[in-house]
């Protein structure tokens, strides 16, 4: 008896193990009729693991592409035209985010340049009270004018 007589008659001593499922149903018969009983047998096993999930031929339910039958044209637009949206806000919100720091950068820009101003006004202005005090004990009276005005509440001359 050859293997191939033992395969054609399902020999339980030639075929172990489980079926997984499958259709095992005997290949009796003569020449041809087994052979298209064989083809028959694959397309229906086939088909059950196409719609089997997790099988490495799942199709997801019959599309013959092999995609889920959600993943269509219009739906990746849809998906695409969602991502975009996000991808706006996400936009917004970091343009919001560089505002503030922006507006945080301008104002400690706005009180350095207060704090050295009134450090060089102080600088001037006790320079010019210094020249003013000089012309005052000369006797003069062409005094210089102080930066800002005469600071109020000093003994500054002029």
């Amino acid at each position: 008896m050859a293997w191939d007589d033992n395969w054609l008659r399902n020999d339980p001593t030639m075929i172990r193990g489980t079926n997984y499922g499958l259709n095992t149903t005997n290949f009796s018969g003569g020449g041809e009729s087994s052979l298209i009983r064989g083809d028959e047998l694959a397309q229906l096993n086939l088909s059950k693991l196409q719609n089997k999930v997790g099988s490495n031929y799942y199709t997801g339910g019959g599309d013959a592409s092999g995609l889920p039958s959600w993943m269509t044209g219009d739906t990746m637009t849809g998906f695409g035209d969602v991502m975009k949206g996000f991808g706006s806000l996400a936009s917004g919100w970091a343009a919001m985010k560089n505002l503030k720091l922006t507006r945080q950068a301008m104002e400690n820009q706005q009180n350095q340049w207060q704090q050295n101003y009134e450090s060089q006004r102080l600088t001037t202005n006790n320079a010019i009270a210094n020249q003013n005090a000089w012309k005052q004990a000369q006797g003069r009276t062409d005094f210089g004018s102080y930066v800002g005005g005469k600071p109020p509440g000093t003994q500054y001359v002029g």
